[in-house]
């Protein structure tokens, strides 16, 4: 019998999965846990392949790849990774989905009336959100686990394309008895005696509000981490001290404390996603930047 026609019909599929595997999982004892198939198994697909091709393509221990095996993987990398991507782009064509991930304030506040007109306008659409600190949502948003980001502008994100949505300012939040209402006496310390807390999911207002500060000649050294700007205003209103925070609405109306905004750079707030935008995406940003207007035509209650 002659040598089997690569292009025909009996294409040895399934051993090169086990080939390629073997490859991606770095030995045949991981390789086999990974896919959950037996050692001896994952072994007689690779023989099965070597046989069929008439070629030496590894070594099993220590795993090294001949010239020809090598050759092989370039081709199935390549191949796999296409194939990947077309998979992905027809699913998101027949089940089209946006996965958000935003910053605990953003999806409470920012992305429901947008989700609801997105679902509205494309009704095979299924939304869903997510939130965690932005280290958190670029890793989940390079790794797959969301395929759009509401988060403020930073370094992080300079990898990603980007949509600027708004921007928001920022300020300090006293108990509404405090004496301080103007920023005045306390620039007027230089160094500020009062306890600071801010929230250590927005890193861009912290950076605003560092340089603002330097550029008053102030310091301010002691400063509390809290989780969220709500748990910041809690703090406050509770009289364990004074608060730095991104003026949004759902805190204009608290009467437990008094808004003072900083006259310091803004945060910007955008939208972030990974390689072409669908359809659903470019309609959440439109749906987002009218939110935004919405948001800013707000002002805090002095």
């Amino acid at each position: 019998m002659g040598r089997m026609n690569p292009l025909g019909r009996d294409l040895p599929f399934v051993q090169l999965r086990a080939f390629f595997w073997l490859y991606r999982y770095g030995s045949q004892a991981n390789a086999a846990l990974a896919t959950r198939m037996a050692r001896s198994v994952l072994s007689q697909h690779v023989k099965d392949l070597e046989d069929w091709m008439h070629q030496k393509l590894c070594y099993m221990d220590p795993l090294r790849f001949t010239a020809a095996g090598k050759r092989l993987l370039r081709v199935l990398e390549a191949f796999l990774s296409e194939l990947e991507t077309t998979c992905r782009s027809l699913q998101a064509d027949g089940k089209p989905e946006i996965r958000f991930g935003a910053s605990e304030v953003v999806a409470r506040l920012h992305l429901p009336g947008a989700m609801e007109r997105l679902e509205a306008r494309f009704p095979n659409l299924v939304c869903s959100s997510d939130s965690a600190t932005e280290d958190t949502l670029e890793r989940w948003l390079t790794d797959d686990a969301v395929n759009f980001v509401v988060a403020t502008m930073g370094p992080i994100w300079k990898r990603h394309p980007s949509h600027k949505l708004l921007e928001l300012a920022i300020g300090i939040v006293t108990p509404a008895n405090s004496p301080y209402q103007a920023l005045e006496p306390l620039w007027a310390q230089r160094k500020i005696r009062e306890r600071l807390y801010l929230s250590n999911s927005c890193e861009a207002a912290r950076a605003s509000f560092q340089r603002g500060l330097q550029k008053f000649d102030v310091t301010w050294d002691d400063r509390r981490q809290a989780s969220t700007l709500f748990c910041v205003v809690d703090h406050v209103a509770a009289g364990r001290g004074l608060g730095m925070v991104v003026l949004v609405p759902a805190i204009f109306g608290d009467r437990r404390i008094r808004i003072l905004p900083l006259p310091f750079d803004p945060v910007i707030v955008a939208a972030f996603w990974k390689g072409k935008k669908t359809p659903a995406q470019a309609a959440a940003i439109d749906f987002l930047v009218e939110e935004g207007k919405a948001l800013r035509s707000q002002r805090p209650i002095g």
